[in-house]
């Protein structure tokens, strides 16, 4: 009983460095900024009061109870856009950890309401931001590599520990998020036969760049196909284990970037690839940083 105790209590309030924290941190804001950026052409026609999908059929689409600030009465074009720039400035201040707490909290409250305003654009990614943003609000993410620790020394910002319980849950998200995906996939015979590489490829709407003779050999189709099995298999087990941890995160990576080149779903495949960052160990990022300052 008692190593369990300890092992429950190690991996939920073990005192660590911040620092992949602090470095998703800076990555989170930027992926944010730039979602934000890739709305900005058609602001208006998303989620303006004459929007392509007015507030009414949100509302009957999407049951339940939806916070939205563009939701209150009046409605206007001059609320849509000063909230927009609201987000904008608050991703920037998460970005740089200008009062990082409170940037994150307003971060989040104007990322929600955008994102309930017009679901119709969004997909599983745009809701891990919401879920990654929550959690973080509650991290000590603003403890390194901040302007709020412009003070203090990079070198002696590699001593401070803190409580690593927000990290643990943005780790079980990620980890939760393969399990789902790769459970999911278990039951689809085209996995098990080895062809489902083949059809995802074609799915015309999700077209971007073409592979010539890549996907339309079934020999290369089923060696995708069952190592994208294995690879998110991996990713919700085998990434627990400091051995095998960098092995599978670089085989992780290597897939996203592979269906980034093939499929257009705008920002997914980076917001699955900044969640590794919460499985680096903190005194590799120590190494690597002590080798770029000396370069």
């Amino acid at each position: 009983m008692k190593l369990i105790v300890d092992f429950w209590n190690k991996f939920w309030f073990e005192p660590v460095s911040p620092a992949p924290l602090c470095l998703f941190r800076i990555c989170f804001g930027t992926l944010v900024l730039i979602s934000a950026l890739l709305w900005l052409p058609d602001l208006l026609a998303y989620f303006g009061p004459k929007g392509m999908v007015s507030v009414t059929t949100i509302q009957q689409f999407e049951k339940g109870l939806r916070f939205s600030i563009l939701f209150m009465s009046p409605q206007s074009e001059t609320l849509v856009v000063t909230l927009y720039l609201v987000l904008v400035i608050s991703a920037i201040a998460v970005t740089v950890g200008f009062i990082t707490r409170a940037s994150l909290i307003v971060l989040f409250l104007t990322l929600v309401s955008f994102h309930h305003r017009d679901a119709a654009i969004l997909h599983s990614g745009d809701t891990l931001l919401r879920i990654f943003n929550f959690l973080l609000i509650f991290s000590p993410c603003g403890e390194m590599f901040s302007f709020d620790k412009r003070h203090i020394p990079l070198e002696s910002q590699w001593e401070i520990k803190c409580n690593c319980w927000t990290q643990r849950l943005l780790q079980l998200q990620l980890a939760a998020v393969y399990c789902q995906t790769s459970l999911a996939k278990s039951v689809g015979h085209t996995w098990w036969d080895g062809t489902a590489v083949y059809y995802a490829v074609r799915l015309q709407e999700f077209q971007k760049f073409s592979t010539p003779y890549l996907f339309d050999q079934l020999w290369t189709c089923r060696i995708l196909t069952y190592s994208t099995l294995a690879i998110e298999g991996s990713l919700w087990t085998l990434v627990w284990f400091r051995k095998t941890r960098y092995i599978v995160l670089a085989a992780g990576l290597v897939m996203h970037l592979g269906i980034d080149w093939t499929m257009n779903i705008p920002l997914f495949e980076y917001t699955m690839i900044i969640a590794y960052l919460n499985f680096l160990d903190a005194s590799d990022l120590r190494k690597i940083s002590q080798i770029l300052t000396r370069s």
